[in-house]
């Protein structure tokens, strides 16, 4: 899921999340560059691109290749 964050969680805007027990858990920033990102809030998507760890930061920055929305169903 794309979730988004809040100003105190740094430069990043949105995060990549998995769900447990309706909390969502932050697992990658999301580089901001990728436009589509505001239009898949709370959207179970694939996502290929790469990461990168960044110094004094808990979790990796992906920089969004591809996207692609995926259905609904369980």
């Amino acid at each position: 899921m794309v979730i988004p964050l809040g100003s105190e969680q740094g430069p990043w805007t949105y995060a990549l999340a998995l769900p447990v027990n309706d909390v969502y858990y932050p697992v990658a920033y999301l580089d901001n560059a990728c436009a589509e990102l505001p239009k898949l809030l709370w959207k179970r998507v694939l996502i290929t691109g790469s990461h990168q760890w960044l110094e004094g930061w808990p979790r990796p920055q992906l920089t969004i290749t591809t996207v692609r929305v995926l259905d609904d169903a369980p």
